[in-house]
């Protein structure tokens, strides 16, 4: 008479396995934190380039400005935005902003959550993000819990390591990070960042 089996338990728990979104509460509702996509960070990259190119253009309505150095100033803003990408210096001071963490917070509450407009629902905007979420605290629970869920670190691009129990670290407080080494939730000022304009993106 054969034996009873029992089936042998996954190896990655389900959760872990399906990158299974998580529930936050915020103002007292709850909203549905989803996992970010390399493609998600291709467009805060993308994101990160544009902003570098409308500062040149912007400089360039200096009226003292000859056309040689309009040429220049441009030249080495196409140039500088060519060589962002995460885990510069540069990226990483915009993911450390207000404005960067609030995109990362878009593209991980929109594709689950929708709002009331008027008598219909809609996906949320940028704009629908910066007004929920009123503190620091909230956004950086919010960019935390989903690059938790994504595998890997936010600032690079680069997946995680595995945990012994089939997960992955918490990005917020990474092994192997230095005591020199800034984190993405660290409170910095973006003052001397470009800031982007938070307008609906399809």
């Amino acid at each position: 008479m054969p034996e009873p089996t029992t089936a042998a338990k996954p190896e990655v728990p389900l959760s872990t396995a399906t990158a299974a979104p998580s529930e936050i509460i915020l103002d007292g509702k709850p909203y549905i934190v989803s996992k970010l996509t390399l493609r998600d960070l291709g467009y805060i990259e993308q994101w990160m380039r544009d902003a570098l190119v409308a500062s040149g253009r912007e400089n360039i309505k200096d009226p003292e400005l000859t056309n040689s150095e309009r040429v220049l100033i441009l030249q080495e803003a196409y140039a500088a935005a060519a060589k962002t990408s995460l885990g510069t210096d540069y990226a990483m001071a915009m993911l450390e902003s207000v404005e960067g963490m609030l995109r990362l917070a878009w593209f991980s509450l929109r594709k689950e959550n929708m709002i009331q407009f008027g008598k219909t629902l809609r996906k949320m905007t940028l704009d629908d993000i910066a007004e929920l979420l009123q503190s620091r605290e909230d956004l950086e629970s919010i960019v935390s819990t989903a690059a938790t869920l994504s595998g890997f670190d936010l600032t690079t691009g680069d997946a995680l390591p595995e945990k012994e129990d089939g997960g992955t670290t918490d990005p917020a407080n990474p092994p192997s990070k230095s005591p020199n080494q800034s984190s993405p939730t660290q409170e910095q000022s973006s003052a001397h960042s470009p800031k982007p304009t938070t307008g609906d993106q399809k």
